[in-house]
């Protein structure tokens, strides 16, 4: 392959494990070895840490009262820190920045190509969300870490553990729901496709998707908890206005494609130079037909703004358009990047399912947030790094 003669003769940005090492010693410095005061969400993060931190266990009127959207695994863990050594909220933010050294240097490690999975690693370090929560107490890296586990973990064939770090990852942050399904359906279609000739290790057992269905059922169990998506009292004081079971906002799923397109995509392409290949696959039926599905939706239901909400702007990727730009050049900008997405995926593959069932969830999200890309970009990260990212279902 073009792509793979390219890599061999060298690479953008290398990272190597020492230099990574310094960039978070930096990182750690910069910020004053993460003594500074509660900001942003850790403003109601830190207080709700607390809260879980008084005793455990915990009993299931706090699991249904704290003022929360999110399940409440980081906050038991970060209660447990707090319990354990009593260091106050750096010891939440030191384990975040922990995991996601962890996550870039297991990105390297278990790349398949050092050069690639150096620039896989950088591409991650690009989007400017990874390392802005790995240094707050903020819930999003433990989640995307979690599912990441379990990703790997199937890869691996150890079903069992993948399932439970589906789990996991569920209870840390609910839309986190996406990746067992879309491990569940990719094993169960690409076992119902597969010829009978094919190896016994292109023909997993049953329990290949059975287990991850069941991971993501155990979002179930946590609404039965909560009486409903969130503890009422979160959904109450956060105005939630996907709470029931029929309210969604396509545009937030709009928007989430619009932000894998630069913050993937884009990069990708640059990093990798994949140029042609991107001019080619824009110029294929299947980009043609998605750009006139994706206009019509974008007509339909433009991304300008988050709805029901007190913060207008929806991340870095908006506040940058909205400086440049106004409502009608920014939603057709969006649109095109919408389109780079759904052309730069030719075939139903594992990473096409991750990307589509992420997109879906996004619909129930109460706000339009390119944060929220996090877990799915660690993930198509770490197959890039692998070389795993464009197999066909059929490879093991």
């Amino acid at each position: 392959m073009a792509e793979q003669r390219r890599l061999t003769t060298g690479a953008l940005l290398p990272l190597s494990i020492g230099s990574v090492v310094a960039l978070y010693t930096i990182l750690f410095l910069v910020f004053n070895g993460l003594r500074f005061a509660p900001e942003k969400d850790e403003t109601h993060f830190w207080p709700t840490t607390q809260l879980f931190s008084e005793r455990f266990p915990h009993d299931l009127e706090l699991l249904r009262s704290y003022n929360e959207l999110n399940t409440p695994l980081p906050f038991i863990i970060f209660g447990g820190l707090e319990r354990w050594f009593g260091l106050g909220i750096r010891a939440g933010r030191f384990l975040n920045l922990l995991t996601s050294i962890s996550v870039i240097l297991a990105i390297i490690a278990t790349g398949g190509h050092r050069a690639r999975a150096a620039l896989a690693a950088t591409g991650l370090m690009i989007f400017p969300y990874f390392l802005g929560t790995s240094i707050f107490l903020y819930t999003d890296m433990m989640a995307a870490a979690l599912a990441l586990l379990g990703l790997w973990l199937h890869t691996r064939a150890r079903f069992l553990a993948s399932a439970l770090a589906f789990m996991m990852a569920i209870a840390s942050r609910q839309y986190m729901v996406a990746f067992p399904l879309a491990v569940a359906a990719h094993e169960f279609f690409s076992r119902s496709c597969a010829r009978t000739d094919q190896p016994r290790k292109l023909r997993w057992p049953a329990f290949a998707w059975i287990l991850p269905t069941i991971a993501a059922a155990s979002l179930l169990a946590w609404i039965g908890v909560f009486g409903g998506p969130a503890p009422h009292r979160a959904i109450e004081t956060q105005r939630l206005a996907t709470a029931d079971a029929v309210s969604v906002f396509p545009q937030h799923s709009l928007y989430f494609l619009s932000s894998i397109g630069v913050y993937f995509v884009l990069v990708e392409t640059m990093l990798f130079w994949r140029w042609q290949e991107l001019a080619k696959a824009i110029r294929s039926r299947r980009a043609w037909i998605a750009a006139v599905l994706l206009i019509a939706a974008f007509v339909l239901f433009p991304p300008l703004k988050n709805l029901n909400y007190d913060i207008e702007s929806m991340g870095y990727l908006d506040l940058a358009l909205r400086a440049v730009m106004g409502d009608g050049p920014r939603v057709a900008v969006l649109c095109l990047l919408a389109v780079l997405v759904c052309a730069r995926w030719r075939q139903i593959n594992l990473a096409w399912w991750l990307l589509s069932l992420n997109a879906v969830v996004m619909m129930k999200a109460h706000i339009g947030w390119d944060k929220y890309a996090l877990a799915l970009l660690m993930s198509l990260w770490w197959l890039k790094a692998r070389g795993n990212l464009d197999e066909s279902p059929g490879q093991a």
